[in-house]
C-alpha cells in the first residue's frame, strides 16, 4: 500500500500571513482487490501532519474509492482557538451546485431533420437520440452524455463523542438513503434525499470535552415539470423514476407511446430525528 499527496492544495491565511486553514489531498493506491479503505485511513491520518500553520487537523474524508485499490482522501484543517470554542451542539451547513454526466437516449425535442447524401427521406426518431434506424425490433440506441445539474446541501454537526453510540448509529443508518417525509430546511417533501453520513478524527476543546464532527450530504432535486417520451408531466416526487413504453409503428415509421410510468424507488423519512 503505497501514499502520496496531491498536489492540489487549498491555504487561508490572516492577514499577518499565518495559516488559518487548509486542506491537503492524499491518494493511497496499491490496497489490492479487497475493502481495505479502512486500512488507507489509518495512512493517511499517521502521514497527514496534525498542524498546518496555526491550523488544527479537523478531519479526515474519504472522497473516491476507484475500485482498482485506490482511494483519495481529503485532510481538513482549522483553526486552532475554532475548535476550541465548540461545545458539541454546532451546525454548519453549506451547499454546491454542479454537474454530472449521463448518459440520455431521449431528447426534449427534436429540432431539425436534415436530408443525407442521398435521395431517400430521413426516417423520424421522435426525440430517440442515436436510433440506428432499424424498425425490426432489433433497433438500438447510443445515446448521448449530456451534463444535468445537482444540488447538495452539506451540514457540518458537531456531538459530544459520547452521543455517537449504537443508537445514534441505527437511526442514522435507517434514514439514510430515504427522501424526507416533510418539510426540512425549506424544501417541500420528497426533494431531499439522504446520501451520506461520515465522522471526523474526534478532538476535544478548552473544557476536555470530547468532540466529533459528523458531515451529512443531502442530495436536492426541487420539484418541477419532467419530459418524458414527448410529454411533460409533474412527477409526485422529483426522486421517482419516469419511464415509457413505446413501439415503432412500421407503416409510418412514427413513435407511439404506449404509456408513461411514474415508480417510486425511495422510502420516506422524518429528518428531524436527526437535529440538525
Amino acid at each position: 500500500m503505497q501514499i502520496h499527496r496531491k498536489l492540489s492544495i487549498r491555504r487561508s491565511h490572516d492577514r499577518s500571513g499565518s495559516c488559518t486553514g487548509a486542506r491537503l489531498n492524499y491518494v493511497v493506491s496499491h490496497a489490492g482487490n479487497l475493502d481495505q479503505s479502512e486500512e488507507a485511513f489509518k495512512l493517511v491520518r499517521q502521514t497527514a501532519p496534525d498542524y498546518v500553520g496555526s491550523a488544527r487537523q479537523r478531519s479526515i474524508e474519504l472522497t473516491a474509492a476507484k475500485g482498482d485499490g485506490t482511494y483519495e482522501f481529503e485532510v481538513n484543517y482549522a483553526p486552532q482557538e475554532e475548535l476550541d470554542r465548540k461545545i458539541g451542539n454546532e451546525r454548519v451547513w453549506s451547499f454546491e451546485v454542479t454537474t454530472s454526466k449521463y448518459r440520455v437516449t431521449e431528447a426534449r425535442e427534436l429540432v431539425k431533420i436534415y436530408p443525407g447524401s442521398g435521395k431517400i427521406t430521413p426516417p423520424d426518431p421522435g426525440e430517440m437520440i442515436g436510433w440506428d434506424g432499424q424498425i425490426d425490433g432489433e433497433s438500438e440506441l447510443t445515446g448521448a452524455t449530456v451534463l444535468i445539474p445537482e444540488m447538495f446541501e452539506r451540514c457540518v454537526a458537531t456531538y459530544r463523542a459520547s452521543k455517537v453510540n449504537s443508537a445514534f448509529l441505527r437511526k442514522l443508518f435507517n434514514l439514510s438513503g430515504k427522501v424526507n417525509a416533510s418539510t426540512f430546511r425549506g424544501w417541500d417533501p420528497g426533494e431531499v434525499l439522504l446520501t451520506r453520513a461520515e465522522q471526523g478524527e474526534p478532538y476535544k476543546n478548552y473544557r476536555d470535552h470530547e468532540l466529533v464532527d459528523i458531515t451529512y450530504t443531502f442530495a436536492i432535486r426541487p420539484a418541477g415539470e419532467v419530459s418524458c417520451a414527448g410529454s411533460v408531466i409533474t412527477p409526485v416526487s422529483p426522486w421517482n423514476v419516469i419511464w415509457s413504453i413505446s413501439r415503432r409503428d412500421a407503416v409510418t415509421n412514427s413513435l407511439i407511446v404506449s404509456g408513461i410510468y411514474e415508480s417510486r424507488v425511495y422510502d420516506s423519512g422524518n429528518f428531524s430525528a436527526l437535529n440538525l
